[in-house]
């Protein structure tokens, strides 16, 4: 805990590299592909504010526009 902190330029610099080759390119598509095979992606663009969810989470229910409970 009280050695000095390692620099990080070598494995930055080694992480660039392998990201610009094509064995990274094809494990990650393969990645994304059994997400979507698995459908644990969407395709939908939406972001949320974390004010939002946290009033979300705080509410004891949730009740759409035409009464119903979520």
């Amino acid at each position: 805990m009280h050695d000095p902190v390692r620099d990080q330029s070598p494995f930055i610099e080694n992480w660039k590299q392998l990201l610009e080759e094509d064995i990274a390119r094809r494990f990650f598509s393969e990645v994304v592909a059994r997400a979507r095979r698995a459908t644990l992606l969407f395709d939908v663009d939406y972001s949320v504010n974390g004010t939002a969810i946290q009033a979300w989470t705080a509410m004891k229910e949730f009740r759409t526009k035409d009464g119903c409970i979520s």
